[in-house]
């Protein structure tokens, strides 16, 4: 059925070969299990590294729109009561702005004309 021209029967493995390519197989595997562990660490330390910088991230928008409110506040408050305040009564006859509360006094005053 096979003749001599046939590659799987022309060349013979000896078992002492087959030692060494199964030796050569099983230290090539332990080395692609190596580099795949060492893979797996650096990804999750990256992995890591990546959540840190995103929590950073958030706490630096964080502290910059805190930063900002606080500006705002200390900028824009009611002249009357001094506080900062969520809806604004701006009278155009003079400079000044108004907390909302304040509607009714500021209703009785003269308008000044320049």
């Amino acid at each position: 059925m096979y003749t001599t021209s046939d590659p799987r029967r022309s060349v013979r493995i000896t078992p002492t070969e087959l030692v060494k390519r199964e030796k050569a197989l099983l230290k090539k595997e332990q080395e692609c299990k190596r580099k795949a562990d060492e893979l797996d660490e650096r990804f999750l330390t990256l992995s890591k590294k990546e959540d840190e910088a995103s929590l950073m991230l958030l706490q630096m928008a964080e502290r910059e729109a805190k930063a900002m409110l606080e500006q705002l506040e200390e900028h824009f408050t009611c002249s009357l009561c001094v506080f900062s305040f969520s809806t604004v009564l701006d009278l155009p006859s003079n400079s000044y702005i108004f907390a909302s509360g304040f509607t009714d006094v500021t209703k009785s005053w003269p308008t000044l004309t320049p």
